[in-house]
C-alpha cells in the first residue's frame, strides 16, 4: 500500500483525522508495516521514513517535518526486507515475532517482512520466534540496505531420537577440536550450530567441507551413505560413511565408519569405527573402534577398542580394551589388556599387561609380568611387584608391598606396613646361633637367615624360609618355621652342596608388645656333597654321630636327625 493509503487506515482505528503537506514529504511508492506496542510518532515515522513532529489539538493531527538546525544533516535509514519459510515444506510462516534494537515487528500472512534501522559501522542482531519453531538469529550490516531470507525449523518435524544424555553441549564441543577447526569454516559451523532438526538424505559427497553435495548445508542433514575425499562434515550418519582424511559427524554415528586419518562423533556411536589415525566419540560408544594411534570415548563404552596406541574411555567401560596402553577414567567393568593398563577409579573388571597395572580398587584381577598397583586390593594381584593400601584378597609375587593385609600376601618378600615384621634369635641343639628377619603376616611371612657355630675352624651359613604365626590364648601362640641354608663348613666358601632343610615348631609366649620368648622341636635334614678324606665317599661334619639317618647316594649324603631350639623374638 502507498504512505498516503497506510496514514487513512490509521485515521480509522485511532479516531483522528491527519494533516499534512505531501509536498514536505518524499513518500515512498509501498511500504508494508506490521509493529505492535508503538507509539503514534513511531508509526507516522515509519510510514512517511521521516523524522516529524506532531501537533496535536483534540482528535486533530497536524503532521510536519521535525525541524533541524541548517548544520545537521538528514538522518538515512536503511530498509531491511524478507520473508520467512518453513525450513521443511517451504510454505510462509506468518506472525512470527521479530526483535531488533528492542524494537518488534511481524511478518504478515505471507511470510514478508520490512522494517527500518538507524545506520551504524557495527552489525545488528535480529531474532526470530514463533511458538512451535525453533529460535533464529542472524547478524546483519547495519550500514546497507538487507535482504533476508529466513528458514525456521517446526518442532513437530524434529526427531530428537539423535539427542544425547550424556553430552550437554555438542555443537560446542565437536567445532572446538583443532582438527574440526582445520577443515571446517566458521560460516559453515555458525549455520550449523543454529538447527537442530535434521533432514534426511540419501547420500551425500564432499571433497572438502563446504565443497560437496549440499556445500555450506552439509551439517544440516542425517545421511543414509556419506563419501569424503580430503574431509567432510555432516549431521549425522544412520549407514555407513567413508573418507580418506578426516570424517566429522555432529550428532549420531549408527553403523560404520572408515577414515584415513580420523573419525570425530560428536554425538554417540553405535557400531564399528576405524581409522588409520584416531576415532573420537564425544556421546556413548557401543560397538568397535579400532585405530593405529587413538581411541577415545568421552561416555561410556561397551564393546572391543584395539589400538596399536592408546584407548581412553572417561566414564564407564565395558568390554574388552586392548592397546599398548589402555586408560579408563571413571569404572573399568571389562578387560584391559596391554603393555600399561590404568583405571582411576573402582575396577571390577580385569586388567592383565606386560609392564603395569593400576587401579584405586581392585575388585576382579591384576595380573602383570611387572607391577600391579592399587589402594583397596579386593582381588588376586599377580605379578613380580605387587603394592596395595589394604590387601584384602590375595598378592601372589616375587615381591609384596601393602599397609594393612586382612588377606593372604605370599611372595619372595613381602613388606607390610601394619604385619608381621620381627627379628629373632636362637640357638640349637647343634650350637648354631641364628639371626632371622621374619616379614610379612602372621599367615605366611618370609624369613632371611644367618647362622654361625663357633669352632677351631667355625661353621656359617644363610639361608631363606618361610612360616605362619597362630595365636593360641592371649600371650601364648604357635609358630612353625620352613628354612634352608647353606653351610659353609670350616670357614671356607667352598663350592660344594651343604643343603641343610630345618623344620621349627615353637611355642610362644610374648612378655610384651615387642618382646617374646620361644622354644620348640626341630626336624634337620641335610644333604651334602662334601668328599672325605677318601676321595670316594660323601660326609659332613655339620649332623651329629647319632643322626638316625646316614645314608650314601650317588649324588651324596643324605641325614635326618631331630633337634630343638630356643629363642628371642622383638
Amino acid at each position: 500500500m502507498s504512505p498516503q493509503e497506510a496514514l487513512a487506515i490509521l485515521e480509522k482505528q485511532e479516531n483522528i483525522t491527519f494533516s499534512y503537506n505531501p509536498q514536505n514529504f518524499n513518500f515512498p511508492t509501498e511500504i508494508y508495516i506490521c509493529k505492535r506496542n508503538a507509539s503514534l510518532q513511531e508509526v507516522v515515522e515509519i510510514i512517511t521514513e521521516t523524522k516529524v513532529e506532531l501537533i496535536i489539538e483534540n482528535r486533530h493531527v497536524i503532521i510536519k517535518p521535525a525541524r533541524t538546525s541548517n548544520s545537521s544533516k538528514k538522518q538515512k535509514f536503511y530498509k531491511i526486507t524478507g520473508t520467512v519459510e518453513n525450513s521443511v515444506n517451504g510454505m510462509p510462516v506468518d506472525s512470527v515475532l521479530i526483535q531488533v534494537a528492542g524494537q518488534f515487528y511481524y511478518t504478515n500472512p505471507s511470510g514478508y517482512f520490512n522494517f527500518f534501522i538507524k545506520p551504524g559501522s557495527d552489525s545488528v542482531s535480529v531474532y526470530f520466534e514463533k511458538t512451535d519453531y525453533t529460535s533464529y538469529v542472524t547478524d546483519i550490516n547495519a550500514g546497507q540496505d538487507n535482504s533476508l531470507r529466513i528458514m525456521l525449523e517446526p518442532l513437530t518435524d524434529i526427531d530428537f531420537t539423535y539427542l544425547s544424555s550424556t553430552v550437554k553441549d555438542k555443537n560446542s564441543t565437536i567445532e572446538n577440536f583443532w582438527l574440526t577447526n582445520i577443515v571446517v569454516s566458521d560460516d559453515q559451523t555458525s549455520l550449523s550450530k543454529n538447527r537442530r532438526a535434521l533432514i534426511d538424505r540419501d547420500m551425500q559427497f564432499s571433497i572438502i567441507p563446504g565443497l560437496g553435495t549440499f556445500n555450506q548445508e552439509s551439517g544440516l542433514y542425517r545421511y543414509k551413505r556419506s563419501f569424503n575425499v580430503l574431509a567432510g562434515y555432516v549431521g549425522e550418519i544412520y549407514g555407513y560413511e567413508l573418507g580418506l582424511g578426516l570424517n566429522v559427524v555432529r550428532y549420531d554415528l549408527t553403523g560404520f565408519e572408515f577414515a584415513g586419518i580420523a573419525n570425530i562423533v560428536g554425538g554417540e556411536v553405535s557400531g564399528i569405527q576405524t581409522a588409520f589415525g584416531a576415532n573420537i566419540s564425544v556421546g556413548n560408544c557401543k560397538g568397535v573402534q579400532s585405530a593405529l594411534i587413538c581411541n577415545t570415548t568421552w561416555g561410556n563404552f561397551n564393546g572391543f577398542q584395539a589400538s596399536t596406541g592408546i584407548n581412553v574411555v572417561r566414564t564407564k567401560h565395558r568390554g574388552l580394551q586392548l592397546a599398548p596402553v589402555n586408560l579408563v577414567v571413571d569404572t573399568l567393568l571389562g578387560w584391559q589388556i596391554g603393555v600399561v593398563n590404568f583405571s582411576f577409579n573402582a575396577s571390577e573388571g580385569v586388567q592383565i599387561s606386560a609392564l603395569a597395572n593400576y587401579t584405586p580398587t581392585n575388585d576382579k584381577l591384576q595380573y602383570s609380568t611387572f607391577l600391579n598397583s592399587t589402594t583397596f586390593n579386593n582381588a588376586p594381584q599377580l605379578g613380580i611387584i605387587n603394592t596395595a593400601t589394604i590387601q584384602n584378597n590375595l598378592q601372589l609375587g616375587i615381591f609384596n608391598f601393602a599397609d594393612t593385609v586382612p588377606g593372604t600376601t605370599i611372595g619372595f618378600l613381602s613388606f607390610v606396613k601394619n604385619g608381621f615384621t620381627h627379628l629373632d634369635y636362637s640357638l640349637n641343639g647343634d650350637l648354631f646361633s641364628s639371626l632371622k628377619f621374619k616379614t610379612g603376616t602372621q599367615k605366611f611371612y618370609n624369613i632371611i637367615s644367618a647362622s654361625f657355630r663357633p669352632d677351631k675352624e667355625p661353621d656359617f651359613a644363610v639361608g631363606y624360609g618361610f612360616g605362619s604365626h597362630f595365636r593360641l590364648w592371649k600371650m601364648f601362640g604357635i609358630n612353625y618355621d620352613l628354612v634352608a641354608s647353606q653351610i659353609f663348613e670350616n670357614n671356607t666358601l667352598n663350592q660344594n652342596l651343604n643343603l641343610l632343610g630345618q623344620f621349627n615348631l615353637n611355642l610362644n609366649f610374648s612378655i610384651a608388645k615387642h618382646f617374646t620368648i620361644y622354644a620348640g622341636a626341630q626336624f634337620n635334614s641335610m644333604l651334602s656333597t662334601n668328599l672325605a678324606y677318601d676321595a670316594i665317599n660323601f660326609e659332613s661334619s655339620i649332623p651329629p654321630p647319632n643322626a638316625f639317618y646316614n645314608k650314601q647316594y650317588d649324588f651324596g649324603r643324605l641325614y635326618l636327625w631331630p633337634g630343638f631350639l630356643i629363642g628371642v623374638r622383638i
